[in-house]
């Protein structure tokens, strides 16, 4: 018997001592891991052919935080917006009602957009129709809120009363107008004082006109009016200003 356990034995043997090398080899291959990943990371060596996945710490995760941070960033810009676009459009409609009531007249509510870029807080439009529209900058209006509730909207407001009770004859600025800004609680100031750092201003095209007397260079605004339609007069000659440069000029009869 003791014979034939002794093959059993010696395989018993053999065997014991392959685990106990494969055991070291694994825990020799641990200790290097920890040593390359830095202290306290206890992260076996991997196959330099094996690509790694990025764990919860990883380069991915810290882009998708970014990302649901924008995200809720800008959904909470967007809530600011959609209040203070409410705020302006009721406040819009109060000074309209109002200017009604100073001029005796029933004014009708125009229509409210904020589309506007660039530098500028507002601005009225009358299309060709004769329609009037106020449009508002969206920009301007988060970064100022309360002040551009309280500046730009009475201002607008009346250039729109203005423009229903004495037409477009009168100058934009002028004694009509800054009686109706006042009478609303706007300011008399022509332009605004806000801070518009990293608004893009918006390039005025010159455009060639000429009369009798001489030529003259009008802006892209007063060009697109006059090719919907509207009539410029020289204060020189009195004649309509014409597209084009001028041929030859001569000097008008006193």
């Amino acid at each position: 018997m003791g014979w034939a356990c002794e093959p059993l034995y010696k395989c018993f043997m053999q065997a014991s001592a392959l685990g106990f090398v494969i055991q070291g080899l694994r825990r020799i291959s641990f200790c290097i891991g920890a040593v390359r990943n830095g202290p306290g990371v206890s992260k076996p060596l991997r196959c330099a052919h094996r690509p790694s996945t990025v764990g919860p710490s990883g380069i991915e995760y810290h882009l998708e935080r970014q990302s649901n941070h924008q995200m809720k960033r800008n959904d909470t810009q967007q809530a600011r917006l959609k209040l203070w676009r409410e705020r302006v459009i009721a406040h819009t409609q109060t000074l309209v009602a109002k200017a009604g009531h100073l001029t005796g007249r029933k004014l009708p509510l125009p229509a409210v957009h904020f589309d506007l870029r660039g530098q500028t807080a507002g601005q009225l439009r009358i299309e060709p129709g004769g329609q009037a529209r106020i449009r508002y900058n969206a920009a301007l209006l988060l970064r100022y809120e309360e002040n551009f509730v309280a500046r730009t909207v009475p201002h607008e407001v009346a250039h729109y009363a203005a423009f229903l009770c004495y037409g477009r004859r009168i100058k934009p600025h002028g004694p009509e107008w800054q009686q109706l800004v006042q009478a609303l609680g706007g300011d008399r100031a022509r332009c605004h004082e806000y801070d518009t750092e990293g608004l893009r201003a918006r390039r005025t095209r010159w455009f060639a006109y000429h009369c009798r007397c001489g030529e003259h260079a009008l802006s892209s605004i007063r060009h697109n009016r006059i090719c919907r339609g509207t009539r410029y007069l020289c204060r020189r000659c009195g004649e309509p200003l014409r597209a084009g440069p001028a041929l030859h000029c001569s000097t008008p009869d006193p």
